[in-house]
């Protein structure tokens, strides 16, 4: 039996024994079939863009820089605060404590440290309306 190669300059043929080409033929059968399959479960990626419209889950350069202009204008009104209300809304928004937690660390009641809480971001809230 003959089988062909052919590479990208030249093309080759070799004489195999017959029990050798029917195994050589079926393994060209089974890659095939295997890039197949591949080629049907995953997509290149220009075309999943397309396709699941994954760009709008990409956030638009616009919102980006909002939110950065945002997040500055923050920063620069909670320099404007007392010094605890500034910690405790940065302990409450930036670090993710609770105000439990952060009412035990200090050993202080929980209503009253809540009441410290609204007057700090009230504070804030009228900065940042300025």
């Amino acid at each position: 039996m003959k089988i062909k190669y052919e590479f990208a300059t030249e093309s080759i043929e070799v004489d195999v024994p017959d029990e050798w080409g029917s195994i050589i033929i079926e393994l060209d059968r089974q890659e095939y079939n295997i890039n197949r399959k591949e080629t049907r479960r995953h997509c290149p990626l220009d075309r999943c863009w397309e396709k699941y419209k994954l760009y709008s889950l990409l956030p638009s350069l616009e919102d980006t820089v909002l939110e950065r202009e945002q997040a500055e204008e923050i920063r620069k009104a909670l320099q404007t605060l007392k010094y605890e209300h500034r910690e405790l809304l940065e302990q409450v928004y930036f670090y993710k404590k609770r105000i439990a937690t952060i009412a035990r660390e200090k050993g202080m009641d929980q209503s009253s440290l809540r009441k410290k809480f609204r007057r700090a971001e009230k504070a804030l809230r009228k900065v940042l309306q300025k």
